[in-house]
């Protein structure tokens, strides 16, 4: 006798003893990758662009990484906010948000 398993957010298998594959397990695993790739080339790419910052800039290596540790503490401090606006209202308006003021800071550089 073979059953039929139909459960929501599962591939529908039949046979006795078989496991069930889970859908939300391929969306972690491509989200551990995805993220893995994201954290190496935004956040630890500074050490490479560090020297030629410096060079361009005429920073200190002192003042290089404190606007680095500081970035990364206001990033640390928006992260709650941004979780709960995102819970709340979605992640349209705050991306939409996002791009135009980095639009208007990247223009106003120019």
């Amino acid at each position: 006798m073979t059953d039929v398993v139909d459960v929501p957010g599962r591939t529908p298998v039949s046979g006795p003893g078989v496991r069930l594959r889970y859908y939300g397990w391929r969306i972690v695993g491509v989200l551990a990758v995805t993220e893995t790739v994201s954290w190496g080339v935004l956040y630890y790419a500074f050490a490479v662009f560090q020297l030629p910052m410096r060079a361009e800039l005429g920073f200190s290596p002192a003042t290089m990484a404190g606007a680095f540790s500081t970035a990364v503490l206001v990033t640390g401090l928006a992260a709650v906010p941004v979780g709960r606006w995102l819970d709340r209202h979605g992640a349209r308006g705050l991306m939409t948000a996002g791009s135009v003021t980095g639009s208007a800071i990247d223009r106003g550089g120019r």
